[in-house]
């Protein structure tokens, strides 16, 4: 459960910069692409990535975030709602993820040719993240045609809800299968 928390600090301290972004009327810029996210039969587009540098990393292996977001939609009553899936990937190149497929990080070694991530699904803009599922099993395949991204993710996770009794984050579905295709530019960062 620690390794859950950690996660999750990480991920609204990434929020809050971007929040903290658009105050200061930046421009949050995204790369452009075409691709679906698909959980339990449900089809979500997603035509939004960044990939993040690890400018710190003394590697090998380095270390790249790449975070896939839908455009907003909106629920019916007013609300817009976004998908995220977050992946970090360990490589053996310093200055752009290789091609080729990664295998989950079952032991949390941060070896080259791994990953762990994080899907997010019907976020609102109030960062409701009372629920979320984290990634246990599978692939992801990288490819590079034409300068473009090709992110083919086929993963098994367990769904994560937060209880105010427990106040923690309980397992409330598990082994839910999670395909993700995107293709297209990724708009480059470092942090």
């Amino acid at each position: 459960m620690k390794t859950v928390k950690i996660i999750i600090l990480i991920f609204f301290t990434s929020l809050l910069f971007a929040e903290c972004s658009k105050d200061d009327n930046d421009v949050v810029e995204t790369g452009k692409g075409t691709g679906t996210l698909t959980i339990k039969g449900i089809e979500y587009e997603m035509d939004e990535g960044v990939i993040y540098t690890n400018t710190e990393s003394a590697g090998p292996p380095y270390n790249f975030d790449i975070d896939l977001k839908s455009s907003p939609t909106n629920n019916g009553i007013g609300e817009e709602k976004f998908q995220f899936v977050l992946i970090e990937m360990y490589t053996a190149t310093k200055d752009d993820l290789q091609s080729g497929t990664y295998n989950f990080d079952t032991y949390e070694t941060s070896h080259a040719g791994t990953f762990s991530g994080l899907v997010f699904i019907d976020i609102n803009e109030a960062e409701d993240f009372s629920h979320f599922y984290i990634i246990k099993s599978g692939t992801v395949l990288i490819g590079r045609p034409d300068n473009e991204y090709e992110i083919t993710i086929d993963v098994v996770a367990d769904k994560y809800e937060y209880d105010s009794v427990e106040d923690d984050f309980l397992i409330t579905e598990s082994d839910v299968a999670i395909f993700c295709y995107y293709i297209g530019s990724l708009k480059k960062s470092s942090h």
